[in-house]
């Protein structure tokens, strides 16, 4: 089940209650990392968590509001606090990204998305690599998509 790469690691996956974060998540588990789950939505984080341990792996779920860096912050130290005052890997997972014209993009939408896909991960980095270093070494992965170097037609608005 496991391999001596993760044993002893803790992983943090944001956005980890579906899709790429929850395969990521199963995927660290694998190797012998505790895996800190994290998202928004409990019910499906646990089930996450539930699939890890039904493979013998070691999991958390960690509640994550990720709007604000006050909220971040707390996020970051509830995870070291599951992880025994210790993250090793991060992985920024989370993030949203709503299609529709740039034009009838509303202000508040605008500061979700920023906020989420930019700020979050720069606030965790921030509260979690000065112990990486502390420690030697850690992995921070920051998880994108072609969107954020090609505009898929109609994005913007143009066709």
């Amino acid at each position: 089940m496991t391999s001596a790469s993760m044993r002893g690691k803790v992983a943090l996956v944001t956005g980890a209650t579906s899709g790429i974060g929850a395969a990521v998540a199963e995927a660290v588990a694998e190797r012998g990392a505790h895996t800190l789950v994290a998202g928004r939505d409990a019910a499906r984080g646990e089930a996450v968590v539930g699939t890890i341990r039904e493979r013998g792996g070691r999991a958390d779920f960690v509640g994550a509001d990720l709007r604000d860096a006050q909220s971040v912050r707390r996020f970051a130290r509830d995870a070291l606090g599951r992880g025994g005052g210790r993250v090793d890997i991060l992985v920024n997972n989370a993030g949203i990204y709503p299609f529709g014209p740039t034009a009838e993009t509303e202000e508040r939408l605008y500061d979700t998305v920023y906020a989420l896909n930019v700020k979050a991960p720069f606030y965790l980095v921030a509260e979690l690599a000065p112990g990486m270093a502390d420690r030697g070494g850690g992995a921070i992965v920051n998880v994108s998509t072609t969107a954020a170097a090609a505009a898929p037609v109609g994005a913007c608005g143009i066709d």
